[in-house]
Formats: structure tokens, C-alpha cells, sequence
């Protein structure tokens, strides 16, 4: 879990450190007892920016996970209600409104689980700006069905991969 205030103590000690360079207050230039050397200092600091580089790390992944379990949630709610349209009408098109509002999340999905192996296979809906067109250039619930369950099961995989969480049944 992502520690600030764990971040900004490594940061201050950096700046204590390096305040000690700066001013030549280090034992191999004074000569005087009780200063720390500079192999410890740059050891200190190496340390410091160590354990902020994985702090950062830390803080960008629950930001990930947080932005992931949003997403996930949205799917599955756009997922239970594009199934349910589709039983009723399976050809029918979708309007422009909700194949951008279902592309609005699976967009920022797919960034997300960019580097997988399964981001080859998800596809967007199709978009049109004009509500006249009709056949292909437009996806159909079952369409949108289709590709809403292969982003589902992408996620499971993507949390159980790097979450190690118990796929929780949002769909």
C-alpha cells in the first residue's frame, strides 16, 4: 500500500544529505570525527531513492487497481444491462449515446491490461456520429454482448494475474 508519508521522510533525508555534501561537512574533507563519509552518504542516498523509487511504484499501482475495480464495476453493471436487450432484441443497433458511454469504459480497460496477451482480441463497439446508418457500420446488443464478456473475462484474468484477488462476480 502506497505510504506518503513514508515517501517524504526518504525525500528529507535525501535533502539532509545532500545539504551535508554541499557544505563539505563530511569526514574525507574536514577530518572531522563524527562526520559520515562519503561512500556512507551516497550509500544513504542510494537507499533513500531506492525505496522512494519503489514507494512510487507502490502508490501507481493502487491507483491502477483502484481505476481497474472502477472500470470492472462499470462493465458489469453495461454488461448485465446490454444482456438483458440483447435477449429481447438480439439484431437491434445500438444508438451513438451507449456505444459511447460502453467505449468510455472500455477504452481506459484496455489501456490498463495493455501489455496482456488477450488486448489483441478487444474490440471496441463500433462508433458512428450519424444515427442513419445502419448494418455494419453499427454494433448490435449481441455484438456489444460478445465483446463486453471478452473484456469480462480478460479482467478476471488480469486481476487474478496481478491483484491475486478471487474473481468476485461483478457480472
Amino acid at each position: 500500500m502506497c505510504n506518503r508519508d513514508n515517501l517524504e521522510s526518504n525525500i528529507n533525508h535525501i535533502c539532509d544529505n545532500l545539504e551535508l555534501l554541499e557544505a563539505g561537512n563530511i569526514y574525507e574533507l574536514r577530518k572531522t570525527p563524527g562526520k559520515p563519509k562519503c561512500a556512507t552518504l551516497a550509500k544513504q542516498i542510494r537507499e533513500d531513492v531506492e525505496a522512494i523509487a519503489e514507494g512510487l511504484e507502490e502508490c501507481i499501482e493502487d491507483a491502477d487497481e483502484e481505476q481497474f475495480e472502477l472500470l470492472a464495476k462499470l462493465l458489469g453493471a453495461l454488461y448485465s444491462e446490454f444482456s438483458a436487450l440483447s435477449k429481447k432484441q438480439p439484431d437491434a443497433l445500438t444508438n451513438t449515446f451507449k456505444t459511447k458511454q460502453v467505449n468510455r469504459v472500455l477504452v481506459p480497460l484496455k489501456q490498463i491490461m495493455n501489455s496482456e496477451d488477450s488486448v489483441q482480441y478487444l474490440d471496441l463497439l463500433s462508433e458512428t456520429d450519424d444515427e442513419q446508418i445502419t448494418g455494419r457500420d453499427r454494433s448490435t446488443y449481441s455484438d456489444a454482448v460478445i465483446i463486453m464478456s471478452q473484456y469480462k473475462t480478460a479482467c478476471d484474468e488480469f486481476r487474478r494475474k496481478y491483484f491475486n484477488k478471487l474473481c468476485d462476480h461483478l457480472w
